[in-house]
C-alpha cells in the first residue's frame, strides 16, 4: 500500500514557464507602443528619424537638452465633434514621449526638423570640440 505524502516538489517547475510567458508578452507590448527611431551620423551631423504615423507636425514637439533629444507627441480627439455611433473605435487619443541619448555634442541653435509622410527627420550639427584646443607643451 502506498502512503500519502504531501508533494514537496520543485515549485519552479510551474513558475519558470509562466514567468517566461509574461516576459515575452511584456516585450511584445513594449515593442508595439514604442516609436521606431533611427540615429546615425552623416556629413558632420547627427540625423534622427522617427516614425510618427497619424501625427500632424503641430502635435509634435522636439527639445534638445544637454546630450539628449526629447520627442513628445500628443493627438487629442474632440469628443463634441465625434458624436458618431461607433461599432468599433480604436483610433483616439494618443501620446508618447521618447528620450534619445545623442552620441555626440550638438549645436542646438543650428538644429532643424522636418516632417513628411509621418516621418520626423531631425538634423543636429555636431560641435567640433577640438577646434579651440590648445596644445600643451611637454617639459
Amino acid at each position: 500500500m502506498r502512503s500519502l505524502i504531501p508533494w514537496a516538489g520543485d515549485s519552479l517547475t510551474f513558475k519558470r514557464p509562466l514567468e517566461d510567458l509574461f516576459r515575452m508578452l511584456d516585450d511584445s507590448f513594449e515593442n508595439l507602443s514604442r516609436t521606431k527611431v533611427d540615429v546615425y551620423e552623416e556629413e558632420g551631423q547627427i540625423i534622427v528619424k522617427a516614425d510618427l504615423p497619424g501625427f500632424k507636425k503641430d502635435e509634435v514637439k522636439v527639445d534638445v537638452k544637454d546630450n539628449s533629444l526629447i520627442l513628445h507627441a500628443r493627438r487629442e480627439v474632440d469628443e463634441k465633434k465625434n458624436k458618431k455611433n461607433y461599432y468599433r473605435r480604436e483610433r483616439g487619443e494618443a501620446a508618447f514621449r521618447e528620450v534619445i541619448n545623442l552620441p555626440a555634442e550638438v549645436d542646438k541653435e543650428s538644429a532643424s526638423a522636418e516632417m513628411k509622410n509621418g516621418v520626423l527627420e531631425i538634423r543636429l550639427p555636431q560641435v567640433d570640440n577640438y577646434k579651440d584646443a590648445k596644445q600643451i607643451e611637454i617639459k
